[in-house]
């Protein structure tokens, strides 16, 4: 009989240290599924969405070797929300279908879903509900997940951690910013938090600690 791996929404804005914890849960054994990993297989070269993507932007979106350029694409949904919302409309669908997937075949006891706009994804359904869209209605990232963990980090580094790794200046990352929920609302939603203003250390025993609490939270979960 297989039995349910207790889920856990890891989230925080951009720069916060999702990708650190998420390696860390991963050497304490736990399951990790990353959605930034599956959003880039899903528009790969020459799959279905990326077809689809070009049909509405253009072939000026693919590099010299027919794959997505990621950055001009990031540059036009910063530009126009409009043009956000039907990309989100198209990927994550397949995105949480991958993710349900792959947590069916977790062996493991939790199995952490890496979900960078997990806040706001919930934030986007709850808003839609009322509307009654239908087959419109936004995927609710709820279904998936057990308990909502939020990484947490100051404004000023999460800044500097951006800058550093991926080059950007202070003002388009500050404008991805705006575009993500703030802290407080982050907070307001979590079942668990981890602050992560200081060293990978102190950041691994955040993690160590959690890792025992999920184990132990798991075994309420009910054999399905």
């Amino acid at each position: 009989m297989a039995i349910k791996p207790l889920v856990i929404g890891l989230t925080g804005g951009i720069g916060s240290g999702k990708s650190a914890a998420a390696e860390m849960f991963k050497t304490f054994g736990a399951k990790v599924i990353d959605a930034d990993i599956i959003a880039r297989e899903i528009v790969a070269k020459d799959t279905p969405l990326l077809k689809d993507i070009i049909l509405r932007y253009g072939k000026a979106l693919l590099s010299p070797s027919g794959d997505l350029d990621r950055t001009k694409l990031k540059a036009i949904i910063l530009e126009n929300p409009k043009e956000k919302t039907w990309l989100e409309s198209q990927m994550h669908p397949m995105i949480y279908q991958i993710m349900q997937t792959q947590i069916q075949q977790a062996t493991t006891p939790y199995c952490v879903l890496v979900i960078p706009l997990l806040v706001e994804n919930i934030l986007a359904y709850e808003k839609a509900i009322p509307n009654k869209t239908g087959r419109h209605l936004p995927f609710n990232p709820r279904r998936l997940i057990n308990r909502i963990l939020v990484i947490d980090a100051s404004t000023a580094l999460q800044t500097k951690r951006v800058n550093q790794r991926d080059h950007l200046d202070e003002k388009t990352i500050e404008s991805i910013l705006n575009l993500q929920a703030n802290t407080q609302t982050r907070l307001a939603m979590a079942d668990d938090v981890i602050q992560n203003n200081d060293t990978l250390n102190a950041l691994k025993s955040q993690v160590k600690a959690l890792d025992k609490k999920y184990r132990i939270l798991s075994r309420e979960i009910k054999h399905i």
